[in-house]
């Protein structure tokens, strides 16, 4: 027998108006936190912090009125998310007619909106350069993803839970091979790292810490680190081989862990395959950053990929599989714990959001407690949380004290934080006309006001649980776009944005289906599928110049760069044999003293860590007064010292030069006057 047309159609209205209830919901609570951020940036305009002035080696751009707005909006999500449900409840009773125009009328504007937003942005620009420059290849990608769209939203149909076919096995499997491809493009050898270039910066930042620690120093007592404190956790793989091979491998390995996490809670969110592979490919362009092949800028940027993936990625698999799967609630959370701990340790600024995502989740039980779930043991559960994490962070610092012999300099731990974010160096500020950042934020709050609108019922299921957690997490890692708003920085951080929107489109896809919303409910994710074919026809252009980017990367392949590193690194340790410490004064001193096998035999940041003056002219004067150990020093290709260290000159003369005039290694010398003029007299077999 089927089912009652009486009964089908109070289904049918029920679930038009509690979609109604959420649409309006979202467009309230936006509009309060757009209110709420103006009038904040109106009346509270903080003084820049200027401690930091004149200490510092670079110009900083503070913006702390910014840095309000967001933190206050952030934490006025949630409450504005359940006002706004409680403010909606009485949208059932609207006519119905009033509230089906209304709905339209909404989905209309926002749709437009998204098309508006996104089709004049630098963004759509970056991702799909490919694509977007030739007019044949745009216009064929319009019109198939304007066809998909169509497709997804006019053509629903009912999934099974554990339907498997092999057109599911080839979906995950083109996935999982894009993601060994971007994985496999961030390997590099010493030959291939390019120097000048990214090798010279974002390598060194990376790697420097690693180095010292791989050989032998300890984080926050011989030095500080930018990134965190990952070092650390990675000398067990990389000590005694500090290789730059070994260290890009490793994040390779772990830039396709964090991928494949990524990809298994899409597919517990998605049961769409079309959607699941068209998300797939949406993030591997932007995960796998694979549209910088397009512009000729690729640069593996560890210090995201996968210094700022990897746990998160960790994080949500786990609480996936506690949804999806049976796991005690006691054992996934302390799962969690350790999680979050670990992640504070390896970067901290990525472990806050994960702390912040598994105790925002928690606390919403305590707070608002949902049918089954009492109250006391939902507050157990939180201490349990906390006690873990305190416990695990506790005993790592112990292991760091009892490591390094004496005090840890606790300074250390957040000065890189407070520099940044104080004095504002590198900050940009963010663009205050439509910007695709707005569409990820309503993205957001679309999520939270789903869970919202689940804890009011008093039920909430495991896909607005995971949405929440997914959305907190989102808005905590945001943070580093809303500190850099750089475009390179927005499409790095917006993946959990993209996942969340694909598990709407899916679920309002089924909803369709089931016949209990008009088809026309879609409306506003049709461009997200436009989109995403963009993206993924990018990813499918962009992928042989990744290939050949591999290729040319492979062991055994040499460049000029690589010849001269070479050079330099035999050099060094032809003329350091006996010893485990060194002076290197150049800007790719990480990668000679990981691949020497030596560490710094002065203490503190490295070179391209150095923010403070007092930290840098205190390196002056233990470069002068460095004693028993080797020194060395970049040349400049014509034998003489590079003009950045001819100052050394004052102290040190030369004493050998490598065969390839690289580097050299220079001596101290006391008859030269202290302040006398610096004079390069070149490489001894010069005879100049």
């Amino acid at each position: 027998m089927g089912i009652p047309r009486t009964t089908l159609a109070s289904r049918e209205t029920t679930a038009f108006n509690n979609f109604a209830r959420l649409l309006f919901s979202l467009i309230l609570t936006s509009a309060v936190l757009v209110l709420l951020g103006f009038a904040t940036a109106s009346i509270y305009r903080p003084q820049p912090d200027t401690k930091y002035y004149g200490l510092l080696l670079y110009p900083g751009t503070p913006e702390p009125t910014e840095r309000t707005v967001f933190l206050v909006v952030i934490l006025a999500a949630p409450i504005a998310s359940w006002l706004s449900w409680r403010v909606m409840s009485s949208v059932a009773d609207w006519p119905s007619r009033m509230t089906r125009l209304l709905v339209l009328v909404s989905l209309t504007v926002v749709s437009a909106g998204e098309v508006l937003i996104v089709s004049r942005s630098e963004f759509l620009r970056l991702t799909a350069f490919p694509v977007l420059s030739s007019v044949y290849t745009r216009t064929l990608a319009t019109a198939a993803g304007i066809a998909l769209a169509l497709y997804v939203l006019m053509r629903p149909r009912r999934y099974a839970l554990r339907h498997r076919t092999p057109l599911g096995w080839i979906t995950g499997s083109i996935l999982v091979l894009l993601g060994l491809v971007h994985a496999a493009s961030r390997i590099h050898t010493l030959s291939t790292l390019q120097v000048p270039g990214w090798g010279q910066i974002h390598f060194e930042a990376a790697f420097y810490s690693v180095s010292q620690v791989a050989n032998g120093k300890t984080l926050l007592a011989d030095l500080p680190a930018q990134y965190g404190l990952y070092a650390e956790l990675l000398r067990p793989v990389l000590s005694g081989a500090c290789t730059v091979l070994r260290f890009t491998t490793t994040m390779a390995i772990l830039q396709f862990l964090g991928f494949l996490g990524i990809l298994f809670v899409c597919k517990l969110v998605v049961r769409s395959r079309l959607l699941v592979l068209l998300a797939g490919f949406s993030l591997s362009v932007l995960i796998g950053e694979m549209w910088l092949f397009g512009i000729k800028s690729e640069d593996p940027y560890y210090q995201y990929w996968p210094l700022r993936l990897i746990f998160p990625s960790i994080a949500i698999v786990i609480f996936g599989v506690f949804l999806y799967r049976p796991l005690q609630p006691r054992l996934a959370f302390a799962l969690l714990a350790c999680t979050g701990a670990l992640a504070c340790i390896w970067n901290l600024d990525t472990g806050i959001p994960v702390c912040g995502a598994t105790f925002a989740y928690l606390l919403s039980h305590v707070i608002v407690p949902p049918r089954g779930i009492d109250r006391r043991k939902a507050t157990s559960l939180v201490v349990l949380t906390m006690a873990i994490l305190v416990s695990v962070l506790a005993a790592f610092f112990a292991y760091l004290r009892l490591k390094a012999g004496r005090p840890l300099e606790w300074r250390q731990l957040l000065e890189y934080q407070k520099v940044f974010y104080s004095a504002g160096i590198n900050l940009l500020p963010m663009p205050v006309s439509f910007h695709p950042w707005v569409l990820v934020g309503v993205v957001y709050i679309a999520a939270i006001v789903i869970y919202a609108g689940y804890l009011q019922r008093g039920f909430v299921d495991r896909f607005s649980s995971m949405l929440f957690y997914l959305s907190i997490l989102g808005i905590g890692l945001f943070a580093y776009y809303q500190g850099r708003s750089h475009e390179y920085v927005f499409t790095i951080v917006i993946w959990p944005a993209v996942v969340i929107g694909f598990a709407l489109l899916d679920r309002i896809r089924r909803i369709c289906a089931a016949h209990l919303l008009p088809r026309a409910s879609g409306l506003a994710a049709a461009p997200l599928v436009a989109l995403a074919t963009l993206l993924g026809w990018s990813s499918l252009l962009e992928l042989p110049a990744v290939v050949r980017s591999i290729s040319q990367n492979r062991p055994g392949v040499s460049t000029p760069s690589g010849a001269k590193l070479e050079d330099a690194i035999l050099f060094i340790r032809k003329n350091s044999a006996q010893n485990r410490r060194a002076v290197i004064l150049s800007s790719q001193q990480a990668t000679y003293f990981g691949e020497a096998h030596l560490a710094s035999a002065i203490n503190g940041p490295g070179l391209i860590e150095i923010v403070f003056r007092s930290d840098m002219n205190r390196f002056y004067q233990d470069v002068v007064d460095a004693r028993g150990v080797p020194v060395f020093v970049d040349l400049d290709g014509s034998g003489h010292v590079a003009p950045m260290w001819r100052w050394i000159l004052n102290s040190y003369a030369l004493a050998e030069c490598s065969p390839l005039e690289t580097i050299a290694r220079i001596t101290p010398t006391s008859n030269i006057p202290p302040m006398s003029p610096a004079h390069d007299v070149g490489c001894p077999h010069r005879g100049s």
